[in-house]
């Protein structure tokens, strides 16, 4: 009701502008701002047909400098979007009041209410606007009735206490969070909503705050009115007064049950996954160290008893039936390149090098192989000369390093590859470098990068992780770390 006796002027007169003296006399009268405009779509083109007295002294402009202004030039940034909506209601409704900024001359800020008013006549189409300055006690009482009403709609929990520790004012979204009614917390201690191990932590956090430490946001339990737990995301500030002297705490709690329990719930299913990952690992690896020996043992055995009865077969011929002699030949030739075929075949399921010498051994081998393969000249360093983990970890550090020689092969474009294995630090470090042509951030995080997921799922299993560095044409640095607890 107020604020209508304070706008009557936009409704109570019916303004003809061929009654130049009415006009005239409610202009320079008026004890607030009046303002008229053409109404027109673009605010920014919009400009001032005529304003009062107050409306020129206050904006501290000369009356000839507002009239080639328009209303979105002298409004504060902020208030912009408040004048593209009066703009649009005023075309579609005929008036509209709020609240904006204006920014005077001088760069003055004025915090004013205002009314505007579609006006029709002489054939043209006007807005005209009363605005009054608002009073910074009212302003203050208006800030503060919006800060009591944002603390009392918010789903967080918004709570003060004093330096003690005491609950000095409790809102809404606390009550729905912890089941205290705002009557039975106030005065209460803090205490009522914490874990039972959690009070003297508390304490010590506020005293931390009050002597200036900033808290960053953290998760915490606490407990509701029935005594069950509930996460909450907790920010804690100090309050202080307008001499910096210290009053206690304000707390904002968020509930995150439900993103907590969601975590949970997740971080379960990795960890299941990643155990039904080590287990897959290790019944394919035993799977293969079977197939391996049966390949090794009864193909082997075979070939061996075929050379024999050939051996047995070309003494027995004629020394003249030579067609008989290259046949047999042939056929001793067959059978060593299948031996070498079995043993090559073997050695990828599971090199029987690394169960019988051991880790160094195995890379070594391997990496001799590497180089007879690729034509990529290799270097192996071992501090110390003997490493001997266990068979699991040896089996993995050992098919990661395969994976990682073949990624040279393939992607690297290198002539050189150093390879390192060595304990440094608690850790067990196996780094692979070479000289390429190096990887991007963007191929490490790739989602279709399978070898180098693969490899860091490996290396999960049995505590390790991958850290993986590349620059673009000088090659690429993979270190796999496993801590020692893991590996001795």
């Amino acid at each position: 009701m107020e604020k209508e006796k304070k706008y009557q002027f936009a409704g109570k007169y019916n303004i003809d502008f061929d009654r130049a003296s009415l006009y005239g006399a409610i202009l320079e009268n008026s004890p607030d701002f009046v303002f008229l405009q053409h109404n027109e779509a673009n605010i920014k083109t919009a400009r001032f047909i005529d304003l009062n007295k107050v409306a020129i002294e206050k904006l501290e402009y000369e009356k000839d400098e507002l009239l080639r202004l328009s209303p979105a030039e002298i409004a504060a940034p902020e208030s912009i979007l408040e004048i593209n909506e009066m703009n649009a209601a005023i075309r579609e409704k005929g008036r509209f009041s709020g609240d904006i900024i204006l920014i005077t001359k001088t760069g003055k800020r004025l915090n004013v209410e205002f009314e505007s008013l579609n006006v029709k006549a002489g054939g043209g189409d006007f807005v005209v606007t009363e605005a009054r300055i608002v009073p910074e006690d009212e302003l203050s009482r208006e800030n503060m009735l919006r800060m009591v009403n944002l603390v009392n709609t918010s789903d967080a929990a918004i709570i003060s206490t004093n330096s003690l520790g005491i609950v000095q004012t409790w809102n809404k979204g606390a009550e729905k969070i912890f089941g205290y009614l705002s009557s039975e917390a106030i005065s209460k201690p803090i205490s009522i909503i914490l874990s039972p191990e959690a009070p003297a932590k508390f304490q010590t956090i506020v005293e931390d705050i009050i002597c200036g430490e900033n808290i960053e946001r953290f998760d915490k339990e606490c407990k509701n009115i029935l005594g069950r737990l509930v996460y909450v995301s907790l920010t804690i500030s100090r309050i202080s007064d307008s001499n910096s002297k210290i009053h206690g705490v304000s707390i904002i709690a968020r509930n995150i049950s439900d993103r907590k329990v969601a975590e949970d719930k997740l971080r379960e299913s990795r960890e299941k996954l990643r155990s039904l990952t080590k287990h897959i690992q290790k019944v394919r690896e035993e799977e293969r160290k079977r197939i391996a020996v049966e390949i090794h043992d009864q193909l082997g055995q075979a070939l061996t008893a075929l050379s024999l009865d050939l051996s047995w077969l070309k003494k027995k011929i004629k020394p003249s039936d030579e067609d008989v002699s290259q046949k047999i030949r042939q056929m001793h030739e067959l059978i060593d390149h299948t031996s070498d075929a079995v043993c090559n075949i073997t050695s990828r399921l599971r090199p029987s090098i690394l169960d019988h010498f051991g880790l160094v051994s195995a890379l070594e081998w391997q990496a001799d192989d590497f180089s007879k393969r690729s034509g990529i000249r290799h270097e192996l360093n071992v501090d110390p000369k003997e490493i001997s983990p266990g068979e699991q970890v040896s089996v993995v550090v050992f098919r990661i390093f395969q994976e990682l020689l073949t990624n040279i092969i393939r992607h690297s474009k290198a002539d050189k590859a150093v390879f390192t294995l060595k304990e440094e630090n608690n850790l067990l470090k196996l780094v692979v470098e070479d000289n390429g042509i190096g990887i991007s951030e963007k191929e490490i995080n790739a989602p279709g990068s399978f070898g180098l997921i693969g490899i860091s799922e490996r290396a999960s299993t049995i505590g390790g992780s991958i850290r993986i560095n590349g620059v673009s044409g000088r090659g690429t640095k993979v270190e796999l770390l496993i801590p020692s607890g893991d590996y001795t």
